[in-house]
Order: C-alpha cells, then sequence, then structure tokens
C-alpha cells in the first residue's frame, strides 16, 4: 500500500513538470496565434477594397429604360460610399448654343424623310444629285419607323417633345416637326425629296462672308416665292443652336393650341383642323422664330423687314438669308438680279389633301395620348 503512494519530493516533481509541459503548450498556441493574426492583416491590407486604401475614381454608369441616360457616380472619399449626381438636369444631353459657342463648320450632312411610298426613279434621281454635287458628304434617308426611332433617342432627355411628335397623327406635321428636331441635334443640310441641288453645298456661302471669322454663320435659310418667309424645303445649320430650340419651343406651342382650339388631344388633331400647316410647323413657324431668338441674341428688333425683297445675301446675326433665287427660283418666276440659284424645289405637294401625306395612304391610327397632352 505505501509502495502505491506517492512520496512528497515525486508529487512537487510530477506538478514541476505538469507546469512546464502545460506552459510550454501555452507559449506554443501563442505563437501560432500570433502568426495567424499577422496573415490575417497581412490577408486584409491586400484585399482592402479601393474605396479605403486608394482615392476614388469616378465611375460611369449607362441605366437603360425607354431612354438611355448617363448618370456619374462619384464615391465618397471619406466613408467610402456611392453618391450619385447627375449631369446638372436631366435634360441637359442637349446644351444650347448661342452664336459664338456654335462648331466652327457645318456637318457634311444631308438628311431626307421619304413616305411611306419610299422613293421612286424620279425622286431617287434627285437624291443622286445632291450626292453627285456633294460626294464628301453623308447622307441618311429617313423612313416613318427610322424617324420614330431617331426622335425617341434624341429626345428622350426632353419628354415634352418626344411625346409631342409621337402623338401626331397627320404626316406633315410630322414631317415639319422632324426637320427641326434634326437641326437642333445634328445640324447639316435639311431637304425635301422634292428639291435638287444645282450648286455644290460649299458654294453657297460667299466667299466674303466665309471668310469673317469674326462674324461666323450658323444658319443657312433662303426666303420663300412671298418675298419674307424662309424656305422650310432646304435648311442648313450647326447643330445644337439655340435659335432651334426656340423653333421647337415655338412648334410644340402651336401645336397644343391648336388640340386645345380643337378639343381633341394631338393625336386627335387631323388635317382639315390646320388654318395653315405653314404657320403651325412649317415655314412661317420657322421664320417667326427664327427671327424672335435671333433679336434677342443680337438686342435688336429684327422683323420680316429686314429680309423682305433681298437681292443679295445679308448676315442677320449669326443667320445668312439668301435672296428667292437662291432656293425659290422656280416659284419666284426664275430671276435674275438675285445671284445664283442653288437648289431648285419642283414642289410635288403631296401633303395637300385631307391627309396631310402622300395621295392614296390611308391616314395612320391614332395614338393614345393623356390628358396632359392637350394642356
Amino acid at each position: 500500500m505505501a509502495t502505491l503512494m506517492m512520496s512528497p519530493s515525486r508529487y512537487v516533481v510530477a506538478i514541476v513538470a505538469f507546469l512546464l509541459i502545460f506552459n510550454m503548450y501555452l507559449f506554443q498556441r501563442v505563437v501560432h496565434l500570433n502568426g495567424q493574426n499577422e496573415e490575417l492583416e497581412v490577408s486584409l491590407h491586400t484585399s482592402l477594397p479601393t474605396a479605403i486604401t486608394s482615392e476614388l475614381e469616378p465611375a460611369t454608369v449607362t441605366v437603360t429604360n425607354t431612354v438611355t441616360a448617363t448618370t456619374t457616380v462619384i464615391p465618397d472619399k471619406t466613408t467610402g460610399t456611392v453618391n450619385t449626381q447627375d449631369d446638372e438636369t436631366f435634360d441637359s444631353s442637349i446644351r444650347p448654343l448661342l452664336a459664338h459657342q456654335a462648331s466652327l463648320s457645318f456637318p457634311a450632312k444631308i438628311w431626307h424623310k421619304c413616305g411611306p411610298k419610299g422613293v421612286d426613279e424620279k425622286t431617287q434621281q434627285l437624291v443622286d444629285l445632291w450626292l453627285e454635287k456633294n460626294p464628301n458628304f453623308r447622307h441618311e434617308l429617313l423612313t416613318d419607323e427610322s424617324a420614330d426611332q431617331y426622335v425617341r433617342e434624341n429626345y428622350a432627355h426632353w419628354p415634352e417633345v418626344l411625346e409631342t411628335y409621337m402623338s401626331l397623327t397627320v404626316p406633315i406635321l410630322k414631317a415639319d416637326f422632324l426637320r427641326v428636331l434634326i437641326l437642333y441635334a445634328d445640324g447639316g443640310i435639311w431637304s425635301d425629296l422634292d428639291v435638287s441641288c444645282e450648286v455644290p453645298v460649299s458654294g453657297w456661302v460667299p466667299d466674303k462672308i466665309a471668310k469673317d471669322t469674326e462674324h461666323p454663320v450658323n444658319v443657312v435659310v433662303g426666303i420663300e416665292f412671298d418675298g419674307w418667309q424662309f424656305t422650310s424645303w432646304t435648311v442648313m445649320a450647326k447643330p445644337h443652336l439655340q435659335h432651334f430650340k426656340a423653333v421647337i419651343e415655338y412648334v410644340v406651342k402651336q401645336l397644343k393650341a391648336l388640340a386645345v382650339e380643337n378639343h381633341v388631344t394631338l393625336a386627335g388633331i387631323t388635317k382639315p383642323m390646320i388654318p395653315d400647316v405653314v404657320a403651325v410647323t412649317g415655314p412661317q413657324a420657322i421664320t417667326m422664330s427664327l427671327l424672335k431668338s435671333v433679336s434677342e441674341e443680337t438686342g435688336e428688333d429684327i422683323t420680316k423687314q429686314h429680309i423682305s425683297q433681298l437681292k443679295e445675301p445679308k448676315r442677320i446675326g449669326d443667320i445668312l438669308v439668301l435672296p428667292q433665287a437662291a432656293f425659290a427660283a422656280l416659284q419666284g418666276g426664275l430671276p435674275t438680279d438675285q445671284g445664283p440659284y442653288l437648289v431648285s424645289h419642283h414642289y410635288s405637294g403631296s401633303w395637300k389633301n385631307d391627309v396631310g401625306g402622300e395621295e392614296g395612304q390611308n391616314p395612320p391610327a391614332a395614338k393614345k395620348t393623356s390628358p396632359s397632352e392637350t394642356s
């Protein structure tokens, strides 16, 4: 029995040995844990997001919903969070430009629009003449469908304009409106299909005026056969001009007033309701709004008296007004005292019917619109 019992000295030795072994175990655990902590620190340091470890770079996000818009995303340097900031206002994708802000040159592009019948042989010859006279110009021929898509893409930022255009069911109103929408968004030369180019576009602006870089020309228009209205069948302009923003606003106002007067929505407007197309969307609408816009920009009261019965080109602000012979020689009796004939308008007049479009075509179905469109 006594042999089974441990002597005090052996008891002390056992305790000491146990403590030594236990302390060695604890030491190894501490060393192991410290090593893991160092690895974790290194891992955390190398895998921290950019928002915390370095200076943040703005990113661009494109959001698509019926319309395509661009929003700038700016990370916050202090919190690492992201703030979205629209580019000024949402309708700022086209910023209207004053005369001194316009581009230096006119876009070398010709725009045409055909109706549902397409382009016949005679019309194609007129189109080909444009390209022969201006071989370095780009050309785009829009159809009803591609014109609608063009307006959707370029005016999604301006819902009032997009809704107004898409609501119209009278072809001539849409065609008239389309030309000013194109001239504002892209610039270049709009020409009706029944117009032939007689002189290359490079010869439209007289050398003396073209070389005056201190007073650049941003719009080129001709005079109608009535002696004072600007022709709408051919117009040349630089893009994004405040002048054509003013024309767009004028046309929208005219169309809404016409709808209210007839107690219909914009989609309910028909050709017989329109007293005079030229005053709503055509030459008179363009003339009145351009004269008002250039008056505001120059600080002068410019009226039709300033452009009536011209014999030679006249610059009004940054708008070059050509005499009747330039764009309307055939309608004006082929005058010989007003300079060269630049284009000839063959005046098919296919819209002059109750439909307001090509003969033999049924009017397009009215599209649903909200009551707010006539307000």
